[in-house]
């Protein structure tokens, strides 16, 4: 059975399904991929990803990827390694759910979810995204990736169902709507323009030309796959970014993990001075290392790896992967329902009813847990616990207010407005937060523009531009002092 495949890597480039490349430089939270048909005999999921500015704010990359499959919701998180998020909650990797159905497993620089209908997710954590779908799905998904049709001249379809030929049009109307965010679609006027004369110094074997190079150290790699998109990938956004070398390193980087997943063979293409690569205590770099093969976690039962080998760490003999540091064995911890817990953790179920503790022996040893009154059972940072009751009130941009109880204030309009105070103005812990509100120079109303929080003896300005005043300022008699 054949399969699909959709990249997104760099400065938002992406190559869909069908194999048809174009560049977006939005910076918001979009559809990368869906099932959007009711074909019954299909296992649902969607994807979304999440981008921002990065470096001199001329290049994007992706910042959150989002995976919706089986009933749960998978984060993996740019520059986090090791660990990822379940609806919600932070899980250190590798990870099985789903009575076997879906595991999750860190592979060399890579993040890999897995799922037993076929669906395949790699991140390197960094720049680039390889999305596997079963041929199974051709013609039943939409998103940035396109329907998967076989067919590249219609892969542009906005939500409508109508097609449009221009990328930024496509990107925007798969923009996903995120409360409070701030983001562009597009670069519109400011995208870098990069000619002949301004990629050539970039074209060279000891740049991006690497990758091409017939003798170089891929050339086992060109038969899997075209290295045409990946150096044009990596001319712009060397240019983009005006020949930063840590945008090199991830531009080739990014083909190796994708001749890897090809299951081609790399030969070694880092040195001392060209893109090392540090590994932590107790471990060393391997062009082609089984780092799914080797953690505390497959000591259980064995871990669903993809058999295919990636760069990255590996441990010195003797040690193996708890989580992101390698240790020894007598330091590895437990497996619960296909969750790792390090040696030393404990981990508190959904309801907050038992607490389980990985004991450094290796045993796991559970009691009854509760929360004590004024505190409930809720995720923080990740992490379940009994955490103290507490209101939120949010002002979005636009003015759109939603009190503490959660109804909707409507609209504010130009003025300042007194959103909450400690009634008792003589308690210790007395604050009022006041917030200015002014409409833009184009008539449309914004939140604040600058906010004040005021205590007993100070009060603290910030300013739209995050520029922040701390005043102090005391009562003596009749006279103000600050």
């Amino acid at each position: 059975m054949g399969c699909g495949k959709c990249v997104v890597s760099g400065d938002r480039h992406y190559l869909t399904f069908d194999g048809r490349a174009f560049d977006f430089q939005g910076t918001c939270t979009y559809s990368l991929a869906r099932v959007c048909s009711s074909d019954a005999g299909l296992a649902n999921f969607s994807m979304v990803v999440e981008n921002e500015s990065y470096g001199n704010g001329q290049v994007s990359v992706a910042r959150l990827l989002v995976v919706s499959i089986h009933g749960y919701t998978v984060t993996m998180e740019r520059g986090r390694k090791w660990k990822v998020t379940v609806d919600g909650e932070l899980y250190t990797l590798p990870l099985a759910m789903d009575d076997g159905k879906l595991w999750i497993n860190q592979e060399g620089n890579n993040i890999i979810v897995q799922s037993a209908f076929g669906l395949k997710v790699l991140y390197d954590t960094s720049y680039y995204v390889l999305v596997s779908i079963p041929s199974s799905y051709k013609g039943h998904v939409c998103g940035l990736c396109s329907n998967f049709n076989g067919d590249k001249n219609d892969d542009f379809l906005l939500p409508s169902g109508k097609s449009t030929q221009n990328a930024d049009e496509f990107g925007a109307s798969w923009k996903v709507p995120v409360d409070g965010a701030t983001c562009t679609d597009g670069c519109g006027k400011r995208c870098p323009v990069c000619d002949e004369a301004q990629t050539k110094p970039y074209q060279a074997d000891s740049s991006c030309g690497l990758i091409k190079a017939t003798s170089g150290p891929f050339k086992h790699c060109h038969s899997l796959v075209s290295p045409t998109e990946y150096f044009n990938h990596c001319l712009y956004d060397m240019c983009a970014a005006n020949g930063a070398r840590e945008i090199l390193c991830q531009s080739v980087q990014a083909y190796v993990a994708r001749c890897q997943a090809a299951g081609g063979t790399v030969s070694a293409w880092r040195t001392a001075s060209f893109c090392p690569f540090t590994c932590p205590a107790n471990s060393h770099y391997e062009l082609c290392t089984r780092s799914c093969d080797f953690t505390c976690a497959g000591l259980f039962p064995p871990a669903q790896c993809t058999a295919k080998c990636f760069e990255g760490c590996q441990c010195d003999a003797g040690y193996a992967f708890n989580g992101e540091t390698c240790t020894s064995m007598e330091g590895c911890g437990c497996v619960r329902d296909g969750r790792y817990i390090k040696a030393g953790e404990s981990i508190i179920s959904g309801a907050c009813s038992e607490k389980c503790t990985c004991q450094a022996s290796g045993g796991l040893v559970c009691e009854p847990h509760s929360c004590p009154g004024k505190e409930i059972c809720a995720l923080q940072d990740g992490v379940r616990g009994c955490v103290k009751q507490e209101g939120r009130c949010t002002l979005l941009p636009g003015a759109q207010l939603t009190s503490f109880d959660g109804a909707s204030g409507g609209v504010l309009h130009s003025g300042a407005y007194e959103l909450a105070s400690l009634c008792n103005d003589s308690a210790p812990s007395w604050f009022r937060v006041v917030v200015d509100i002014r409409a833009c120079s184009d008539g449309a109303v914004m939140a604040g523009t600058t906010a004040y929080i005021f205590f007993q003896d100070a009060f603290i300005a910030v300013k739209r531009n995050k520029e922040t005043w701390d005043v102090v300022y005391r009562l003596e008699g009749d006279d103000v002092s600050y």
